[in-house]
């Protein structure tokens, strides 16, 4: 959500009413992502009560944990110094928890989704892939054999 916030976006541009109203523009790709975000910081939600996690910064485990995610991986320490509100840099509690985990879950899934499965016919097999048949139809194309073979 803080994506389109800082664009100036309407929220209501991520809403189901938007993306089936044809005469008004939706944001397919938001909606989506935010729609599963939410189920999963319900689903992590319901986790962590049924696993009695209640004091995040208590549990001295998890905060290490958090202090590798944010030093490893550029992208939340740079959203942890420029959005503090969203995820502390030092102490994590459930919420932001809940945030950050879910996102991450998200990102993951799209990359996956559309890295992926889009490159996988052309990775593993290239016959399958439209633009990789040769004109004669025999064989496999040589930027295709250079590209699997390298």
């Amino acid at each position: 959500a803080n994506y389109g916030k800082v664009r100036n976006m309407d929220p209501s541009y991520s809403t189901k009413a938007a993306i089936t109203n044809t005469s008004g523009f939706g944001w397919r790709w938001h909606y989506r992502a935010l729609t599963v975000q939410k189920l999963l910081e319900e689903y992590i939600g319901c986790f962590l009560d049924a696993e009695g996690f209640a004091e995040f910064a208590d549990d001295s485990y998890l905060m290490d944990w958090w202090q590798s995610m944010v030093h490893h991986l550029p992208s939340l320490r740079r959203a942890t110094e420029e959005s503090p509100e969203w995820a502390s840099v030092s102490k994590m509690n459930r919420k932001q928890f809940l945030r950050v985990v879910s996102t991450i879950m998200v990102w993951v899934s799209w990359i996956h989704e559309d890295v992926g499965h889009s490159a996988a016919a052309y990775v593993y097999n290239p016959m399958y892939t439209p633009m990789c048949v040769p004109e004669d139809g025999v064989g496999v194309p040589l930027n295709s054999r250079v590209f699997n073979a390298m």
